[in-house]
């Protein structure tokens, strides 16, 4: 007999029919599941309806299952691990720890301790998929405009309307010297010993006018304005130039982690200028962008 379909199939109808389906007797699986009998009768009934067909062959004084009963019985249990799947899926993307995080890297700096912070961050939450984009052709803020990036790690300070900049790494300077100075020797330096060398630089208007600004300040504090013979927009090939003994470099501390043949890191002891490695995204809530900067920020400050 086919039955009028009503209403609509609920996970809590398979668990009733399986309880049925294992027990084959009402009384005992209404026991097993904590209920009374009426209403898992009813709640039978009304599976029968939503599906159309009968589950369960009644006519005999031993209930037994229909051959739709029995195709049930048979896929049902999919359809909860299934189910219970999905919520749990559900409840780890709700949580940043299961879906596609899109990271848009800006400067070679950012390069040389973001696949740290991604490994940290694979460890803490497998489940997650990092796609790094470093693409030059358009500016990081267009790209989470239009949603191609979720995040973009950049040195500080930025200054971008609508997105939301947190600070994931505060780190000093360095001095970086061709490996046959004597002065490569030391284990810290102070910016003044520095002043009658040649630097290797990087320009104003073709990096952060921020920190270029807070660095000649450091120097003008120091005594000096820097002789600058070369310019570089890159950081290895800043190192590069140094190796190859075109002059010295004022650097930021994670430069030092793409080591060069022939260049040597030095602290710098006196100069006050912090260098920031910002998280910048969408000023909404991404669960994926919340557990990357967190992970970011653990043992991650200088």
């Amino acid at each position: 007999m086919t039955m009028p379909r009503t209403r609509s199939l609920e996970l809590r109808h398979l668990h009733y029919f399986l309880a049925i389906a294992g027990e084959m007797h009402f009384g005992r699986a209404a026991r097993r599941l904590g209920i009374a009998q009426p209403p898992l009768s009813q709640q039978i009934r009304a599976l029968e309806k939503v599906l159309g067909v009968e589950l369960i062959d009644r006519s005999q004084r031993r209930i037994t299952l229909t051959a739709a009963g029995r195709a049930l019985a048979e896929r049902a249990p999919a359809v909860l691990e299934a189910a219970a799947g999905l919520r749990e899926q559900v409840q780890l993307a709700a949580q940043g720890k299961l879906g596609l995080l899109r990271i848009g890297v800006g400067a070679s700096a950012a390069l040389s301790v973001v696949p740290e912070m991604i490994a940290r961050f694979r460890a803490l939450h497998p489940e997650v998929a990092v796609r790094l984009d470093d693409s030059p052709n358009a500016p990081h803020a267009e790209r989470l405009r239009q949603r191609l990036i979720d995040i973009a790690v950049l040195r500080g300070p930025v200054r971008l309307e609508g997105v939301r900049a947190e600070i994931i790494r505060d780190e000093p300077l360095v001095a970086v010297l061709p490996e046959s100075h004597p002065l490569a020797r030391r284990r810290t330096l102070r910016l003044a010993e520095l002043a009658d060398l040649p630097f290797v630089h990087f320009p104003r208007d073709q990096s952060s006018p921020d920190f270029y600004d807070e660095l000649h300040a450091a120097f003008a504090r120091a005594g000096f304005i820097p002789r600058i013979v070369e310019y570089a927009t890159e950081w290895p090939t800043v190192a590069g130039l140094v190796a190859l003994g075109a002059g010295v470099a004022v650097a930021p501390e994670s430069v030092a982690v793409m080591p060069r043949t022939g260049a040597v890191y030095v602290k710098l002891s006196d100069a006050d200028v912090r260098v920031q490695l910002l998280a910048v995204s969408r000023d909404e809530d991404n669960p994926l962008v919340r557990t990357f900067v967190t992970a970011a920020r653990t043992g991650m400050t200088a």
